[in-house]
């Protein structure tokens, strides 16, 4: 419902590669100030969905490891 946005949470459980392709439009659907939690990566392709997420102004808030699998809180 892109007509709905942006939003204020978005949560996204998925594999590293869609991810890191899906940040920008992560980004855009995401109101100033809202929140995304993203998980569903292993703990080794942390660093690689940080980063493309930062590239497009999210910041990194907390993260959490959970039997070498990662989530992560990001803000805009």
């Amino acid at each position: 419902m892109r007509r709905c946005a942006p939003y204020d949470l978005i949560l996204a459980n998925i594999l590293t590669r869609p991810l890191v392709a899906m940040a920008g439009d992560l980004k855009s659907h995401l109101r100033p100030g809202g929140t995304a939690i993203v998980s569903g990566f292993l703990e080794r392709d942390a660093r690689r969905v940080l980063w493309a997420h930062e590239t497009h102004g999210l910041k990194l808030v907390q993260y959490a490891t959970l039997k070498g699998w990662r989530t992560v809180l990001l803000s805009r």
